[in-house]
């Protein structure tokens, strides 16, 4: 009997509606175990016949890869963006819309999220209706899916359902019929669906738990059904009706089980109810005969002509049979890493190394070795280190170079990732020693592009660039065409971040069509660079293309590390253009959608919202920037002269020059260690501030060397032409007082009221009458959260215009109208201009 889920179901008839006109949508459907959630989409997808499609995951130690969709498509050795694309394009295009069921997502390998992300960002312009249940009690802050749902929930095409307890009234329908107490069962089962209907099932009085319910109902059933039962307790999911037969149970005693309603005969499946259900039976199973059972089923699959190795590597684990571990545990770790399903991968290296006695030694330094690879793409560089140390002493031991060399350079990975970049050097180096021994080869170009790349984050030109061009003459001769576009594009990065910068554009531009004739993730690779590297040396029209491009190509490819980053870079580049509202947007975007609250986008962005916050003098700007810099404490400079420079600035604007030296003083001596002119030149400049230094640096960019020298109109000219007017303001303020009052107007009109109260200060200090009064109130906040230009910007929307005409319109650039765009997008939580437009009419 389903009861009290009217709304739910008309919910989902909704969208089922909307999919038949082309209006696609991801339906959330959360609850607690036993909640219902199965129940409810039984319900709605019974009538539908082959309009839908059923898939669950695993509730494997180790999920196998892509496991719900293994149910429904072939899965196949292509890629797995190729094979999602073909699954959207194969459900959702025909004219009769598809209902695809992923049951239980919050047990779903990292390569099933992917899925559930991709389609999710896509679903809306397809006849498609994806149903996805989890349990969101058990999906915690640190929870893999946690993620995914947060980038998915902003968009309009995603539909949350909880499914919610039975209320007390329900729980008095079901029992009407019994000599159950509905309230006392309500209350000891806080109207769990699940829980109610076993302790109905088991004919008593409420139990204690619910294991208690399911063991009452099966203690009711001959010791030939219960075995029955047993054995289908430990297949994960289902259990085949011939496996079943095969091992030895008779046809009458598993009728009877399913007669029983304990097990379901789904077609040629025998399955439980629920997973409560099938977890309860298993763990109430003796540990000796838990093992035969796992055991029996090992031999099973063993005789299989196609092997399983995901559901091998499970019963072997849990037979605890070393050598069937050995055998079959590497092989589905590599086909999790292959289709992207890194955590799943480490679990199942893991308990392949804890049998390492099983492997000769190079197979089992070779494991760590892979261990530790996929440990880094996890962002666990500690115990990643570790697995790769003793992974290089395997190699070492037996004398085989090239994995040496292969596990230093990942050991230098998550050195930098770990911010020790003089560890991460010594790795680069030890292996350009190691692979000198046999003379020139792959593995020497890629060391010495190492070392070059270390010396590139450093930004140390002068170092790095001799072993670039060794590396690259070298890949030239061996006719190592990937590996030469690997090094030519760090020589390029060497050039632009700390050597001949114009000749560094011009080598990334070549070198981002290189590394993209390799695939879509070569040339992310090479804008993400060009997108960074042009905006550190402040040439913003480079940097904004290279950015939005990167952005675009890696979200098309769910790829959303790089997009996080771009996103983070377009944020710092708004606002050294002192667009601070654009700023905010990105960095903001940012935050809402990046799990990792370590990682490099994340950092970078509340760098950038830290700075906005003190140029504005809103409150909270010191806290971010002192996180930033905590955040990348031990990272090369290039991560923290920026929130340094900010925090700087914040303790000048309040007149603190003791605190300005406090924060400066180590960081401006790493500056001078480093070919950055822009380090020198931001660094250096608050240093001058804060009355350290008489003159700047002979490296310093010219717009700050020039103000150090007080030739204020050479300094104001650089900085309008390179475009950052709170520079060029904060220049013409060192002037003279007609200068001044016009470095007032700029503050005042780009809000940054702390500065702007500081040179009134000093105008009022120099006998400076008829001093604007400024702002007279903060403008009131646009009712949509829109900045005015984005306002204007979405009313030209609303009125058809295109983005070029709307640029026309209000006498801006193009691209500056597409960042607009793209900012309205992400405050509304739409892709589309219909979208947003259909968002402000609603």
């Amino acid at each position: 009997m389903l009861l009290e889920r009217d709304r739910e179901l008309a919910t989902l008839a909704e969208q089922l509606r909307l999919a038949r006109l082309g209006s696609g949508s991801l339906v959330l459907i959360g609850g607690e175990a036993g909640a219902g959630k199965t129940t409810l989409i039984t319900e709605f997808v019974q009538p539908l016949g082959r309009q839908a499609v059923i898939g669950a995951c695993d509730p494997l130690s180790t999920p196998r890869p892509l496991s719900p969709l293994r149910d429904f498509v072939e899965v196949g050795e292509h890629g797995n963006i190729d094979l999602f694309a073909d699954v959207l394009e194969q459900f959702g295009a025909p004219r009769q819309p598809t209902v695809m069921v992923l049951e239980d997502i919050h047990w779903a390998d990292q390569a099933t999220l992917d899925f559930v992300r991709f389609v999710g960002r896509r679903v809306g312009e397809h006849r498609l209706v994806v149903l996805c249940t989890f349990r969101d009690d058990e999906v915690g802050a640190n929870h893999p899916l946690r993620g995914v749902l947060g980038q998915l929930a902003r968009l309009r095409s995603t539909v949350r359902i909880d499914v919610s307890p039975l209320s007390v009234d329900a729980v008095r329908t079901l029992t009407a019929d019994t000599s159950l107490d509905a309230e006392q069962l309500h209350e000891l089962t806080a109207g769990n669906a699940f829980y109610v209907t076993e302790v109905l099932a088991a004919g008593g009085a409420p139990s204690t738990s619910v294991q208690d319910a399911v063991l009452a109902r099966l203690a009711q059933l001959p010791d030939d059904v219960r075995s029955v039962i047993d054995t289908i307790s430990i297949a994960p999911r289902s259990l085949d009706l011939t496996r079943a037969l095969a091992l030895d149970h008779e046809a009458a005693a598993i009728d009877a089980a399913i007669e029983s309603a304990v097990v379901l005969a789904d077609g040629e499946h025998l399955r439980f109810r629920h997973e409560i259900a099938r977890s309860a039976v298993h763990d109430a199973i003796l540990p000796a005969r838990r093992h035969l059972l796992h055991r029996a089923m090992l031999d099973l699959l063993l005789a299989e002509e196609q092997p399983d190795h995901a559901r091998l590597a499970h019963h072997s684990i849990e037979a605890s049979a070393p050598e069937l571990i050995a055998t079959h545990a590497p092989t589905a770790a590599r086909e999790a890493a292959g289709r992207g399903s890194a955590r799943e991968a480490v679990a199942l290296f893991r308990a392949a190394v804890g049998h390492e006695d099983q492997f000769p030694p190079d197979e089992a330094a070779r494991l760590r070795l892979e261990l530790g690879i996929e440990l880094v793409k996890l962002d666990r560089p500690t115990e990643a280190l570790a697995e790769l140390e003793s992974a290089r002493e395997g190699f070492e031991a037996i004398g085989h170079v090239p994995d040496q060399i292969d596990s230093l350079r990942q050991a230098g990975r998550a050195h930098e990732m770990l911010g020790r970049p003089g560890d991460a050097m010594d790795c680069a180096r030890e292996a350009v020693r190691l692979a000198e021994r046999d003379g020139p080869s792959a593995r020497l170009v890629l060391a010495l592009n190492s070392v070059a790349a270390q010396f590139m984050l450093a930004r140390r030109a002068s170092d790095g660039l001799p072993f670039s061009e060794r590396a690259a003459a070298m890949a030239g001769d061996l006719g190592l065409e990937r590996e030469r576009f690997a090094v030519e594009h760090t020589r390029a990065c060497l050039e632009l971040v700390g050597g001949d910068t114009d000749a560094g554009l011009a080598l990334l531009d070549t070198s981002v069509d290189d590394l993209g004739s390799t695939g879509p993730a070569g040339r992310v690779t090479g804008l993400i660079n060009l997108g960074t590297g042009a905006g550190e040396v402040r040439r913003y029209d480079v940097a904004i293309d290279a950015l939005v491009e990167c952005e675009a190509t890696s979200l098309a490819h769910d790829n959303d590390a790089p997009a996080a980053y771009s996103r983070a870079w377009l944020a710092r580049v708004a606002f050294e253009q002192a667009r601070w509202d654009d700023a905010v947007a990105y960095a903001s975007l940012v935050d809402a959608t990046t799990t990792n609250r370590r990682g490099y986008s994340l950092l970078t962005a509340l760098g950038v919202l830290g700075r906005v916050r003190v140029r504005r003098g809103d409150p909270g700007g010191v806290g971010l920037l002192e996180e930033t810099i905590a955040g990348f404490d031990g990272h090369e400079l290039q991560y923290r002269w920026s929130p340094v420079a900010g925090l700087a600035e914040h303790h000048w604007l309040r007149g603190d020059l003791d605190a300005m030296v406090n924060v400066l003083a180590g960081p401006y001596d790493e500056a001078l260690a480093t070919e950055s002119e822009w380090a020198h030149g931001e660094l250096g400049y608050w240093m001058w501030k804060a009355g350290e230094l008489d003159a700047p640096s002979a490296r310093a960019a010219p717009p700050f060397a020039a103000q150090m020298v007080g030739d204020t109109d050479r300094a104001v000219r650089l900085w309008e032409r390179i475009g950052c007017p709170y520079e060029a303001a904060l220049a013409r303020s060192e002037g003279a007082p007609a200068t001044a009052l016009d470095a007032l107007a700029t503050f005042d009109a780009l809000g940054a009221a702390p500065m702007a109260a500081r040179v009134r200060s000093a105008l009022r200090s120099a006998g400076v009458e008829g001093i604007p009064r400024g702002p007279s109130s903060t403008t009131r906040a646009h009712p949509l959260g829109l900045t005015g230009r984005q306002a204007e910007v979405l009313d030209l929307l609303v009125d058809g215009l295109s983005n070029a005409e709307i640029a026309t319109r209000l006498f801006v650039s193009k691209k500056t109208v597409e960042h607009h765009v793209s900012a309205i997008y992400a405050k509304f939580g739409v892709e589309t201009r219909a979208q947003a437009i259909a968002a402000v009419l609603a």
